[in-house]
């Protein structure tokens, strides 16, 4: 009767200690890519809907509340019912991008009524309207964690 030496059992225990480092090391990794993976689509739907919301509300700007040869980080422009709106940070959290509605200043970290958070995450954003001409051209950059996401459009106001 031949039975199981100390060795036998010893190897065997080794190889399977190794294919449990691999296999934890493939689940470590993929747990990586998949947080990463999410950040990524997090900034994008985050960018694509706020810049979707800006150029909807500019495309119904009045053009003439748009100065010519504006190149800021803010816009402040009327609607067609008179309304003013005001794109901006927030001056105490600056990864926040505000719109707010009438006069005075835009802060959103405490929001109301007339004033509310767009987007989180921003890194930058720059609004232009070259001198003549009737596009405003936007640019939204959000960071979170190292990975960022830039997102250029021009607008033509209809009036």
């Amino acid at each position: 009767m031949r039975g199981i030496t100390l060795i036998e059992l010893l190897i065997a225990l080794a190889i399977l200690a190794l294919v449990f480092v691999v296999v934890g090391i493939c689940f470590i990794s993929a747990q990586t890519a998949y947080q990463k993976q999410t950040i990524k689509v997090e900034l994008i739907k985050e960018a694509q809907w706020a810049m979707k919301f800006i150029c909807n509300e500019l495309r119904g700007a009045q053009l003439n509340s748009i100065p010519s040869g504006w190149n800021r980080d803010y816009i402040r422009f009327r609607l067609r019912g008179g309304t003013q709106i005001i794109y901006q940070r927030d001056s105490t959290q600056p990864s926040l991008l505000c719109r707010c509605e009438g006069t005075g200043t835009c802060q959103c970290s405490t929001p109301d009524s007339s004033r509310a958070p767009m987007a989180q995450f921003v890194r930058s954003i720059n609004f232009q309207r070259e001198l003549g001409e009737k596009v405003v051209e936007i640019t939204l950059t959000l960071e979170k964690d190292n990975y960022f996401y830039t997102l250029h459009s021009g607008v033509k106001p209809r009036n």
